[in-house]
């Protein structure tokens, strides 16, 4: 997975899409934190769900990297067809 500042993003943008419509994940980053990710179109984050959800389910006090909010991924994944 690849990683750019906000700076090197909008410098490279054009580059950063083609990267992420043939598969890769690019992620987006602001003042060292992650801020956001681009996915190719063919790509589901729910597997990402999946997996955050198992880990809050399956050790409660193991903490998670950024903030979650269980209840809206729960309805999200609910909505979505999980």
């Amino acid at each position: 997975m690849a990683t750019y500042s906000v700076a090197e993003a909008r410098n490279n943008l054009a580059r950063l899409i083609e990267r992420a419509k043939r598969g890769e994940t690019v992620e987006i980053t602001r003042h060292g934190k992650v801020a956001a990710r681009l996915m190719g179109p063919d790509e589901k984050p729910k597997e990402e769900w999946r997996e955050a959800l198992r880990r809050v389910l399956l050790n409660p006090v193991e903490p998670l990297q950024g903030p979650i909010d269980a209840v809206a991924l729960i309805r999200e994944m609910r909505d979505e067809g999980y």
